[in-house]
């Protein structure tokens, strides 16, 4: 598994999502996400800082993501740190440890190896 810092906002007609890569080179998990997103028409792309940036025009799409990012707060694994504030999707971030299933999940023991 691996660590990222994702971020939700609202554009004007499409809704973005942030990935942060947090070691030096994507492990297969994080790639396996992005190619994820690739699959159900997104517009994904990587920037210069390291940064994913994922833009969705579909609204069921963008809810279903956010859906798995607000579900991890119901862990009781989650550090309340991580808890995002859905007030403020714009503007606030949360760290999220997504696993090899494409699943949204937390878990400080295991890590994802290329």
């Amino acid at each position: 598994m691996i660590m990222s810092d994702g971020g939700i906002s609202k554009g004007y007609n499409w809704y973005e999502i942030y990935f942060v890569q947090r070691y030096p080179e994507p492990c297969y998990c994080f790639k396996k996400l992005v190619k994820s997103l690739f699959k159900i028409n997104v517009d994904v792309e990587q920037r210069k800082d390291g940064m994913f940036r994922v833009r969705i025009k579909n609204r069921e799409i963008f809810d279903f993501i956010r859906s798995l990012i607000k579900g991890i707060k119901k862990d009781e694994r989650i550090i309340p740190n991580f808890i995002m504030n859905e007030k403020e999707l714009g503007k606030e971030f949360l760290r999220v440890m997504i696993g090899c299933e494409g699943s949204a999940s937390y878990d400080r023991k295991k890590m994802c190896k290329d």
